[in-house]
């Protein structure tokens, strides 16, 4: 049995883009949120920008809130098994976790994102993959926060 990453809110993760799940490119992500309570799963906020390698120092000061594009609840299967590498931590750049009705009321009529599902949604968002054809063609924007579009063009690389 494999040893789990351990992680916690606030942690920055990479997030590998690679078509076979490997780096590079990745991207980064933070935790903003434990949601025992939803299927066990984590709140986590997606930055938008690509860098060469998920090296924590070139990008931190570059992992602000504006380039959040996406926050959703995920399972963690990627975060315990160390995919999603923990970079550094720090205050969630994220103040409150969209879900935070549902903290307060329980976990009935939240939504709970598959990790490769979130990963799509990261691969087309940075233009490394066509949209995928799904039974609802709107599923992957309905991911986003308000004021982003599929393949908006990235404000740079990361570092």
């Amino acid at each position: 049995m494999s040893r789990r990453q351990r992680w916690q809110t606030g942690s920055f993760v990479s997030v590998p883009l690679g078509i076979d799940g490997s780096a590079p490119p990745v991207s980064f992500a933070q935790v903003v949120g434990v949601e025992p309570r939803a299927l066990n799963s984590a709140c986590v906020a997606f930055f938008h920008g690509l860098a060469d390698s998920p090296s924590w120092d070139c990008v931190v000061a570059e992992l602000r809130s504006e380039r959040v594009f996406a926050v959703v609840i995920t399972t963690r299967d990627l975060l315990d098994a160390g995919v999603w590498r923990v970079a550094g931590v720090g205050t969630p750049v994220v103040p409150d976790s969209p879900y935070e009705q549902f903290r307060r009321v329980g976990p009935v009529g939240c939504k709970v994102f598959g990790s490769a599902n979130v990963v799509e949604l990261s691969r087309v968002m940075h233009g490394l993959k066509p949209t995928k054809t799904y039974a609802d063609p709107g599923y992957l924007s309905r991911l986003l926060l308000p004021g982003w579009t599929l393949g908006a063009p990235p404000p740079g690389r990361f570092g």
